[in-house]
């Protein structure tokens, strides 16, 4: 509950900071959901967010001597992304594993 001080710096009107709250944790609860379901399918993207809260780590305590543009930091997040879901795409189809439709690459189904 510690966005309900940053809200009230910006409205007094408790009907707003109650809905704003619920609504944060109702879709960190959604992210937190659909990230579990991808990451049992990539094996990467664990690492991914990690190296992701490590640079936002970085950003946060070097703030006050190193500026990071954001254009820079946005780049580095899509990169990370984008290089863990290749690797973990790559990696299940080197290891044979199944597509979504549970056919393995050599076109036989799984089982």
């Amino acid at each position: 509950m510690d966005s309900i001080p940053s809200a009230l710096a910006v409205t007094n009107h408790p009907f707003v900071l109650y809905t704003s709250n619920l609504l944060a944790v109702l879709g960190l609860r959604a992210l937190y959901i659909v990230l579990a379901a991808v990451a049992a399918r990539l094996p990467y993207l664990r690492y991914g967010i990690a190296s992701l809260l490590l640079l936002a780590s970085f950003k946060l305590i070097t703030s006050a001597w190193i500026r990071i543009p954001p254009a820079v930091t946005a780049t580095l997040v899509v990169a990370c992304v984008v290089l863990m879901v290749v690797l973990g795409i790559a990696f299940r189809a080197k290891a044979g594993g199944p597509n979504r439709d549970g056919i393995t690459p050599h076109g036989r189904p799984r089982g």
